[in-house]
């Protein structure tokens, strides 16, 4: 298992070495005295294939969400409120990293946009009491029919998370 931790200051995108295809992309909070923009996506960025939908997903401290991955969308996360424990698997028979996992804490201290392609399973740990925010971007609309779910645990994702005090 690798852990990412990712520094606050990196401003560039980055290809993780971990799982191919996915991207991390430092993202821009503007604050002052009176609150916050959080920038999230943009049509010129270079992870951007299109839209679809975007929806937001809460996740309760100490819950799990997981197993979910999609068949043709590549899902972009950002995490506003919160933190999470995110977790990707990769076990595309074809992929150079298939067997991988990589976890990766995300939310406003880390604020970045996570981009996972098509195939991959991931899943979400709530951090911060009473719940985080998580964003998704896809670049279709969703369909049931092409997307998979697994319980959590899973014997086909080997990563459990830890019990949190």
């Amino acid at each position: 298992m690798y852990v990412l931790s990712l520094p606050v200051r990196l401003r560039t995108t980055w290809t993780s070495n971990v799982i191919d295809g996915v991207t991390v992309t430092p993202l821009r909070i503007i604050a002052d005295s009176k609150g916050s923009v959080l920038h999230m996506i943009r049509a010129d960025s270079p992870t951007f294939l299109g839209f679809g939908e975007i929806y937001f997903s809460s996740v309760h401290f100490r819950s799990v969400k997981a197993w979910k991955r999609n068949a043709s969308a590549t899902a972009h996360f950002a995490v506003p409120v919160g933190e999470i424990s995110m977790a990707l698997f990769d076990n595309r028979p074809t992929s150079p990293t298939c067997g991988h996992l990589e976890t990766l804490t995300v939310g406003r201290s880390q604020y970045v946009l996570v981009t996972v392609p098509p195939k991959i399973w991931y899943g979400f740990q709530g951090l911060t009491n009473p719940e985080a925010l998580i964003v998704n971007c896809l670049d279709r609309q969703y369909d049931a029919s092409q997307t998979d779910r697994l319980e959590y645990p899973s014997e086909t994702v080997p990563h459990l998370w830890p019990e949190l005090e």
